[in-house]
């Protein structure tokens, strides 16, 4: 893999292959103007999609600074593609995916033959449809339907608390639903066994387990691809191609997909903003007329824009309701990072982020001349509350925050460590954990010592009179209540000092101007208030700020944003606060029920 400052064409240029529906692409094509070959990069689907982003992205920058143009694409219904129609055969539309990907390899180089690498399930998908002009097909950790479905199932199961609603009708898989069809085409995918292969088929295996592994088993933060595993793919291709140059190319901008939530047509245009050039999405509603304002969506830390069709859905959504919709990459994540594999992003202080993220809000408010909200989940919320201190926001509402944080000492730990900080989980009224049952039993001198102490009060309270026992009370009441803003004050000052975190230091920056809505799980509520949320949260709305709260107790609600019943459970909030009340995603106002209280006093 060669090492060099990789050029703007080698990182790729964002475009539509348009033909039944919208499939979102990169075209990446060699600096010197010339090329050996042209190589379609197919990925896998679903969650693993988001999971191996940076291995798809990172083998088709190598590719291009090799001298190949490389093609990398999202199977419809993934990442940025327009969502599977319900009426259409997905096998039929993911081989036809794969022509055009084919089709756009061939016109970015001018060749008819194109060779093509598949991870996963994409090798898998590979084997089994045949466009034309596809010549060498290499294989990479391929694996076949009925054993991916059944992996990506036993993930969700071990990712979720028991209980929590998954839909029955086809197959629930972390963070992506597929429908009967889609699963019933996934498992006629057979694994690929060299033997049974074509000969222009090539298996490719990594020789170290953990490093394929790493590949796409393990959590999107953990997920790591080595050098020589993308020198070794590339070493698999055909290296005597004749070398030529390349023909005039322009990406395709701008594509019409169809709301599902709505059947409304919605405008996809690629954008770039900022002195970076960072790419984005902006999605506008084709027959609808504006609501007024429009929204920017904040991703957690690390997770890529185009990986997550999840993110696509929602700026649909809000689009076809008369919310104008971007979604970015900024300089640490997704499409948006350096091509070189030496960059690790979890080593660079956040306030890059924020500055991209305020960039993105000012373009957006540029081009639409609406108020922005910035909507945000887990780590992303902490980066639109610090980018809504720099320039004018309308809301920010932001979900499942966990941490509180701002010193630069309190990043250096947390960067050091590049984990989030640990916490101890609540405990529950039956004695165990949010992370599961306590492991300890008590001993019998300790329950002997319990029930004396139970014997006593009950005898004093047979004694002392009622108003001497409420008057205690009240004592005590008085005196915590005295003490607590002392307490506060001294947690304020240590949070200061990079000890600890502070929700007053990360809400109190943001402009008067700005509503803050927070929509907590339990966990999270738990860390709010260990950061003295409430105590801020008060003092703040007594100066006039104006900030919603949901108070955790939603059990609909989980951190992984995991499952479809969970992620619509979120889009009701959001729409809640834009006033949209369409469809399933907002059959009651949140207020309503599971305990969630607006204003917090």
């Amino acid at each position: 893999m060669t090492d060099h400052a990789f050029s703007a064409s080698e990182l790729g240029d964002p475009t539509w292959l348009l033909g039944g529906g919208a499939v979102a692409a990169w075209v990446h094509r060699p600096a010197s103007g010339r090329s050996r070959g042209a190589v379609v990069v197919a990925p896998p689907i679903g969650y693993e999609h988001l999971i191996t982003h940076r291995a798809i992205r990172s083998l088709a920058v190598a590719l291009a600074a090799e001298g190949w143009v490389a093609v990398r694409f999202s199977w419809t219904g993934t990442g940025e593609s327009e969502g599977m129609a319900d009426d259409a055969d997905p096998a039929a539309t993911w081989a036809a995916d794969l022509a055009a990907a084919v089709q756009a390899a061939q016109s970015a180089s001018g060749r008819v033959d194109v060779d093509a690498i598949g991870l996963r399930i994409g090798g898998a998908m590979l084997a089994a449809y045949d466009p034309v002009g596809l010549r060498t097909r290499i294989l990479w950790e391929p694996v076949g339907g009925r054993a991916y479905l059944r992996l990506q199932q036993a993930l969700l199961k071990i990712s979720i608390p028991p209980g929590l609603p998954i839909i029955d009708d086809g197959v629930e898989t972390p963070r992506h639903h597929f429908t009967p069809a889609e699963a019933e085409a996934l498992r006629a995918l057979a694994s690929p066994v060299a033997k049974s292969l074509a000969p222009t088929a090539i298996v490719h295996r990594e020789d170290d387990p953990d490093v394929a592994r790493r590949l796409f088993d393990v959590s999107l933060d953990d997920a790591v691809v080595e050098k020589h595993s993308i020198t070794s793919v590339i070493a698999k291709l055909d290296p005597d191609g004749e070398w030529v140059d390349l023909p005039a190319w322009e990406p395709e901008r701008e594509t019409t997909v169809t709301d599902p939530s709505s059947g409304r047509r919605v405008v996809d245009r690629l954008i770039r903003f900022g002195d970076a050039g960072l790419p984005g999405v902006l999605s506008i509603g084709a027959d609808v007329p504006s609501r007024g304002e429009s929204a920017l969506l904040v991703a957690s830390g690390g997770e890529p824009r185009a990986g997550n069709s999840q993110w696509a859905a929602l700026s649909r959504h809000l689009a076809a309701e008369g919310v104008a919709t971007l979604r970015v990459d900024d300089r640490l994540t997704g499409d948006g990072q350096p091509g070189d594999l030496d960059f690790d992003p979890s080593t660079s202080h956040p306030d890059v982020e924020v500055v991209d993220i305020a960039d993105a809000a000012a373009w957006l408010t540029r081009e639409r001349g609406e108020p922005v909200t910035l909507i945000a989940w887990c780590f992303g919320t902490w980066l639109a509350l610090r980018a809504a201190a720099r320039v004018p926001i309308s809301r920010v509402i932001g979900l499942n925050l966990s941490v509180w944080g701002i010193h630069p000492d309190y990043w250096a730990r947390l960067l050091s460590e590049q984990k989030t900080p640990e916490v101890t989980a609540p405990e529950s009224s039956t004695g165990s954990t949010s992370e599961g049952p306590s492991d300890s039993v008590p001993s019998a001198a300790g329950s002997d010592a319990k029930a004396v102490a139970r014997r006593f009060v009950r005898a004093v309270r047979g004694i002392v009179p009622e108003w001497v026992r409420t008057a205690v009370r009240g004592a005590r009441q008085g005196a915590r209540n005295a003490v607590a803003p002392l307490k506060f004050r001294l947690h304020e000052r240590r949070a200061r000092r990079g000890v600890g975190e502070s929700v007053l230091q990360v809400l109190g920056p943001v402009s008067a101007d700005t509503e803050i809505v927070l929509v907590f799980t339990e966990w999270e509520r738990h860390l709010f208030e260990e950061a003295y949320g409430e105590a801020a949260v008060r003092g703040l709305m007594r100066r006039g700020r104006r900030i919603t709260v949901h108070d955790g107790r939603d059990p609909l609600l989980h951190h992984t944003l995991f499952t479809v019943g969970v992620w619509t459970r979120f889009v009701e909030y959001i729409d809640a606060a834009f006033g949209i009340r369409t469809r399933a995603t907002n059959p009651r106002e949140p207020d309503e029920e599971h305990g969630a209280v607006a204003n917090t006093r």
